[in-house]
C-alpha cells in the first residue's frame, strides 16, 4: 500500500530550539529584588584560563602568583559575569582586578519590568579635584585708604 495514498501534504517538522530554555538562560535568572543572579566560573574553565596565563596575574608589570594564601581572581573583559568564554576571561590579582572596575562601569539598558534588555561597557569619566589656591596676603589693598 502507498505511503501517500490521497497527495496529503506531510506537516512541518516541528522544532524545539528556542521554544525550550536554554543552560544558560537558567544563569541569566533574578532573584527576588530582580537582581540577575551571578554563577561562577565553572572550575575547568578557571583551570584553563589560569594554565594559559601561567598562574601569574595578567596586569602588565604584575608577577604576583597564585599559591599558598594568594588566589587570583578570574576578570571577564566584556564584563558580562555569565560569558564564560575562555577568550572573555584573563586571570587577575585582587588589587588590579579591583583598579580594573574602578576604570570602567556597566550601562544597562532595561525594558519597562527592569529586566535587562542589553549592557555595554563604559568607561568611567575622571575628574580632577580643584585644588583650591591660597590667596597671597595682599600688603597693598589690605588697609583701606584714607
Amino acid at each position: 500500500m502507498p505511503k501517500n495514498l490521497f497527495n496529503i501534504p506531510k506537516p512541518p517538522k516541528i522544532s524545539l530550539r528556542g521554544a525550550l530554555p536554554r543552560k544558560r538562560d537558567f544563569a541569566r535568572a533574578v532573584d527576588i529584588l530582580n537582581k540577575p543572579i551571578r554563577e561562577p566560573v565553572p572550575a575547568k574553565i578557571r583551570k584553563k584560563v589560569l594554565i594559559r596565563a601561567k598562574n601569574k596575574c595578567q596586569y602588565p608589570k604584575c608577577s604576583i602568583k597564585e599559591g599558598g594564601d594568594i588566589r587570583l581572581q578570574i576578570h571577564h573583559k566584556n564584563m558580562i559575569n555569565d560569558d564564560n568564554r575562555i577568550s572573555n576571561l584573563m586571570v587577575l590579582c585582587a588589587t588590579h582586578h579591583q583598579v580594573i572596575h574602578k576604570r570602567y562601569k556597566v550601562v544597562h539598558k532595561k525594558d519597562l519590568i527592569g529586566k535587562r534588555i542589553s549592557s555595554k561597557v563604559v568607561k568611567k569619566k575622571t575628574t580632577k579635584k580643584k585644588t583650591k589656591k591660597k590667596k597671597e596676603f595682599d600688603f597693598l589693598n589690605y588697609y583701606p585708604k584714607i
